[in-house]
């Protein structure tokens, strides 16, 4: 710990410099062979969620649907369009296009059959090669899924010791249990319950869901917890949204109608009732849908309307338990969607009342919301467009419309985004573009983004994102304006990434005299990667990564942040996998952070913020007894030299380093 001490930024940026390229030459020299692809987890999965810069996220239903997937693939020779919608990189016309290829081709025996499909590209089929199969279902498929996830913090909190009383910590323990049963392709029962770390409660939060597809009806009938997916998101969404993000086609690709039931452990992001799908004609289908749930909320003093939703999810100390349930959501809606040659389309209504009025961001109280909305999807060749029209209370618009342009056989795609939502929109279920968590209102802007495949070992990309807010509500209404530039080229057994950044936040802020002042702040960020296949077992990773802002921080002593790590993947045997990464980092001030994506638990992923200076590490392992039993274990731990305690409140860890442990056992029978 002492070189780190002393230790001069620079230097230590030299040093790793040097370090990737002397480990590129070695993988250059190593052999003039080709090694094995990158898995399609890999290229397609971490892409996607190291995007969502948020420590919030640990468990999406993203994932979890995902791993699903993983130990029970669809069937592509059997499967029907609703069972591919299963798969969330799939819209409904590529789907279409599959059963419709399978129909007229016979059986698809390899992957060469599934790219002869019309709007197939090799990065889809990537991604959907692990959620697929093309023999049939194994005579032994198992019925029963059950994981448990354990963990618990191993450094001293000060809400568990000095604090006493009501307003303090219980448990230290992490406990997530989910249990699942799919007794045939069509009938599927689950039970999740959790408790965080903190919480006396050992059932804390409990979901549950049983969905039935009754073929002879042509209807999916889904009681519970459930997620729900419309149009462009407007109105109904998964928890997360789409951030402005290379490599994420989800904005252009969705689909008109889209559910799930709720498997992750977010306590307020989802549907609780029941739902009927029904597709009464071959081109023509109702949906209906009744919702009735408890959310957590913040009331005013008063306990008359609700200031804003409490979504932490948190209930460990008194104050935090005061909050739970306080606000009941009831939902009655319905929609229409028509198929046609190319496309989809339809509309629906929606009505959401709570039991408080609530304060919106334009400063009135609503207890009432209704939504009407038309939607479609179209795709035409390499032409794909989509978007929604939506009115709240019939006055208060919000709109998106998508354009995806994709001509694979010259390795070439643009994307296009623009959207409009009124400054006194607001749907508690939908997501706007650009954010993770962020209901669409008050904001309109455009994206752009283009991909080129120069050749098989080389890939460029970028994009472009503007908004502002539709209006200048409060004194901290920015217009922002991000980019992103992106070359990746592989050399023999090495993908290497360059990757530009830039931020930029124009507005009014508070000045240190509290005064509000014109600010102009410029973010940057630089990185430099390097992964290297030494064989088919082995992986070594480097990335570097700078920031810097424009104006300087005065106050943060230094001109640029920056983190570095090393990250290596082996796999021991068939059923045992190590990943180790060894991480420093020296930013000076929050405005200069960085976010380190990690590998994580199945089902599961992370976002670190790095901020100050510090070292952080991790170990991964992930152990299959056999088919049915799985095990997987990751220890992690963070550590900054220049600081005594980290955090305040009950949340202040009394120390200098951050350490945790998890594990997760899964067993199919």
């Amino acid at each position: 710990m002492a070189a780190l001490n002393h230790t001069t930024p620079a230097i230590l940026i030299l040093g790793r410099i040097t370090g990737i390229l002397l480990s590129l030459g070695t993988a250059l020299l190593y052999s003039q062979e080709e090694a094995p692809e990158e898995s399609p987890e890999e290229i397609v999965y971490e892409r996607i969620l190291e995007e969502y810069e948020s420590e919030e996220i640990g468990q999406t239903d993203f994932l979890q649907v995902l791993k699903d997937l993983e130990d029970d693939p669809v069937d592509i020779n059997a499967a029907s369009i609703r069972d591919l919608l299963r798969i969330p990189f799939l819209d409904q016309e590529t789907a279409r296009q599959i059963v419709r290829f399978r129909n007229r081709n016979g059986r698809y025996q390899n992957q060469s059959d599934l790219l002869e499909v019309p709007g197939m590209t090799e990065e889809l089929l990537l991604a959907i090669l692990p959620l697929v199969r093309l023999r049939s279902a194994p005579a032994s498929r198992p019925l029963v899924d059950y994981r448990v996830q354990l963990g618990r913090p191993l450094h001293a909190v000060r809400g568990y010791g000095e604090a006493s009383g009501v307003n303090s910590y219980q448990n230290p323990f992490y406990l997530y249990h989910r249990l699942r049963w799919r007794p045939s392709p069509v009938f599927q029962a689950g039970l999740t319950w959790e408790k965080d770390s903190g919480e006396s409660n050992w059932f804390d939060y409990g979901a549950f869901h049983i969905a039935y597809h009754w073929i002879k009806a042509k209807s999916h009938i889904l009681v519970g917890d459930f997620n729900l997916e419309s149009g462009q998101r407007l109105v109904f969404s998964s928890p997360y949204g789409s951030p402005a993000a290379l490599g994420n086609t989800q904005p252009f690709a969705v689909s008109p109608l889209r559910w799930a039931p709720h498997l992750a452990a977010d306590e307020n992001a989802f549907l609780r009732g029941v739902m009927w799908h029904w597709a009464f004609s071959g081109r023509l289908s109702l949906n209906l849908l009744y919702s009735n749930h408890a959310i957590d909320a913040t009331l005013s003093p008063d306990s008359l309307t609700v200031r804003s939703f409490y979504t932490a999810g948190y209930h460990r100390t008194r104050t935090e338990i005061d909050k739970r349930n306080l606000v009941r959501e009831r939902i009655l809606g319905g929609g229409i969607v028509a198929d046609f040659a190319g496309g989809q389309a339809g509309v629906q209504a929606v009505q959401s009342r709570f039991s408080l009025p609530i304060l919106s961001a334009a400063g009135s109280y609503r207890d009432g919301f209704v939504y009407l909305s038309g939607f479609y999807s179209m795709r035409k060749e390499a032409l794909r467009l989509g978007g929604e029209a939506v009115l709240l209370d019939e006055k208060f618009p919000a709109i998106q419309q998508t354009l995806l342009i994709n001509a694979p056989r010259s390795g070439l795609s643009y994307g296009a985004l623009v959207y409009y939502y009124h400054p006194e929109y607001w749907a508690l279920h939908g997501r706007g573009f650009g954010g993770i968590s962020d209901q669409p209102a008050n904001e309109l802007g455009y994206f752009m983004t283009l991909y080129a495949r120069i050749s098989p070992r080389t890939e460029l990309a970028g994009y472009f994102h503007a908004s502002r807010p539709a209006r200048a509500i409060d004194e901290f209404a920015f217009l922002k304006r991000s980019q992103q530039f992106q070359v990746r080229q592989k050399i023999n057994r090495s993908w290497i990434t360059g990757r530009f950044t830039s931020r930029v936040r124009r507005g009014a802020a508070t000045t240190p005299s509290r005064k509000f002042a014109n600010l102009e702040q410029v973010t940057r960020a630089a990185r430099f990667q390097v992964e290297t296949d030494f064989s088919k077992n082995l992986r070594i990773s480097h990335r570097i990564e700078l920031t810097w802002v424009s104006p300087p921080l005065h106050n943060a002593g230094k001109k640029h942040g920056v983190s570095f790590y090393q990250d290596i993947r082996f796999r021991v045997r068939r059923n045992l996998l190590l990943q180790a990464r060894w991480s420093q980092f020296d930013i000076p001030a929050y405005d200069y952070r960085i976010y380190e994506y990690e590998t994580d638990l199945p089902g599961n992923f992370r976002n670190v913020l790095l901020n100050e200076r510090g070292l952080k590490w991790f170990l991964l392992l992930r152990y299959h007894l056999s088919n049915r039993w799985r095990f997987a274990v990751k220890y992690r731990e963070i550590y900054y030299p220049d600081e005594e305690t980290l955090g305040s409140g009950l949340d202040m860890v009394l120390g200098n380093r951050r350490k945790e442990i998890r594990m997760q056992m899964q067993v199919l029978f």
